[in-house]
């Protein structure tokens, strides 16, 4: 029967796998914004410089830009609320972690009562038994 710190153990290994997959979907949505930002970046210099053919309409890369500026905010929503996810993520896996050490401790402590009250009694014993 697994102890109480195993089992602790065991609930921080899978917490940590959430906590990664958490960070994974972070930062792939920051590189989604990133590149919604570099397209952006593109898009004013193709409007500020213009370009060397007539691809380019100008009415349609201001509606990519207006595009772009939603997706943007909606990126923004989410980032925030992943890393609240997160960090609600990384407090459990602190708290685990705390409750974990704090039952090695005990187990610890009571192991070690354990082993002196037998030396005690086998000392008790011994120094009876010679009298």
């Amino acid at each position: 029967m697994p102890t109480q710190s195993q089992r602790y153990a065991r609930l921080l290994k899978a917490q940590k796998l959430v906590k990664a997959r958490d960070e994974a979907e972070l930062e792939g949505t920051q590189s989604q914004r990133s590149a919604l930002e570099d397209e952006d970046k593109f898009l004013f210099s193709l409007m500020e410089n213009g370009s060397q053919s007539d691809l380019f309409d100008p009415m349609m890369i201001s509606r990519r830009l207006e595009k772009n500026a939603r997706n943007e905010a909606v990126l923004d929503n989410l980032i925030v609320k992943q890393r609240k996810t997160l960090l609600q993520s990384t407090r459990r896996c602190d708290v685990i972690d705390e409750k974990r050490k704090a039952a090695e401790d005990l187990e610890e402590r009571k192991e070690l009562a354990k082993m002196l009250e037998e030396y005690v009694a086998a000392k008790i014993v011994k120094d009876t038994s010679l009298g």
